[in-house]
């Protein structure tokens, strides 16, 4: 029995040495050739069993990805300092695009291109023009159109009164004034010795008052006649002379000044240049009187109420006129 057992034994080793050299030799442990550490401990680099790597999902597109042409960088335009000036000098202000740039005199810095410029100032047309700076044009002068005679002379009323808006401002009202004197307007030229006469906006000075209500009365300005008369009546800028008084008075009154009326009619009932005639001063009161003159309203009264005067009727003024 023992000799079976043994015999079976020996039968399945050699049956075992059999199968492996059948087999071939065994393979050795196979090793990672990067860290050499058997594959099968290897994680990274098991190119047997490579550990696949993690993808990210895509990412979405978006519009802005989507190819567009390149914007064009925008240029600012160039700028400039531009002098503009006129003819008012720094009377005028000056308007660029509708903006109040101040006065007129001085550099203002314009971008390149066109602009719409307005100029005011007192005593002239307002000014519009539309100008193109560039390079080549930084400088500009314009010549501003000088308001009539009467509307300088208005404007110097303005000043002098301080009403329409304007305060009352007497160096401007001489100012216009002699602008519009100096063009010739009569009107103007007697507010000129009124100013010359009262002090307002010039020392006083009656020569200079009798100068202009001189120019005045030639050219038969019934203000400056009047002025003149008493001038010469009181002996102001000239050497008195009642005549001349009367004869300035009169050339006035002629024309229905209210003031020179009073004042005939005054050197007529005093004899002033003139022959003393109770009826001519009456005449001259009651014309003066209908104007709505006071003082000559109470001369009118006083003579009518003597019992020296003939009393005159309406319809032999108007005969005498």
């Amino acid at each position: 029995m023992k000799k079976i057992l043994y015999t079976l034994v020996v039968m399945l080793l050699v049956a075992g040495v059999i199968d492996v050299a059948l087999a071939g030799p065994v393979d050795p442990v196979k090793k990672c050739k990067t860290c050499g550490k058997p594959l099968s401990l290897c994680q990274g680099h098991n190119t047997a069993n490579p550990k696949k790597e993690r993808k990210e999902p895509p990412k979405k597109q978006t519009e802005s990805k989507k190819e567009s042409k390149p914007r064009k960088k925008q240029v600012t335009p160039a700028g400039y300092d531009v002098t503009i000036t006129s003819n008012a000098g720094s009377d005028a202000t000056l308007y660029i695009d509708g903006t109040n740039y101040g006065k007129s005199s001085g550099s203002h810095y314009l971008k390149a291109g066109s602009h719409s410029v307005i100029l005011t100032a007192d005593g002239y047309d307002d000014f519009y023009r539309t100008i193109n700076v560039d390079k080549n044009n930084t400088w500009f002068s314009f010549v501003m159109t000088e308001k009539s005679a009467d509307a300088l002379c208005q404007l110097g009323e303005n000043y002098l009164n301080g009403k329409s808006g304007y305060p009352k401002d007497y160096n401007k009202a001489v100012h216009w004034f002699r602008k519009a004197a100096d063009k010739g307007f009569a009107k103007a030229q007697n507010w000129l010795g009124r100013c010359y006469q009262e002090g307002w906006g010039v020392s006083k000075n009656d020569s200079e008052a009798v100068k202009c209500f001189r120019k005045a009365a030639d050219q038969g300005d019934a203000s400056g006649q009047y002025n003149l008369g008493y001038c010469y009546e009181h002996g102001n800028g000239v050497e008195q002379s009642y005549s001349k008084a009367v004869e300035w008075y009169r050339k006035s009154a002629d024309q229905g000044l209210a003031w020179a009326q009073y004042n005939l009619g005054y050197c007529y009932e005093h004899g002033k240049g003139v022959m003393s005639d109770r009826n001519k001063a009456i005449q001259w009161y009651r014309k003066a009187a209908d104007q709505g003159h006071d003082d000559a309203k109470s001369a009118l009264k006083r003579l009518e109420s003597s019992g020296s005067v003939t009393r005159i009727v309406r319809t032999d003024l108007k005969k005498n006129n």
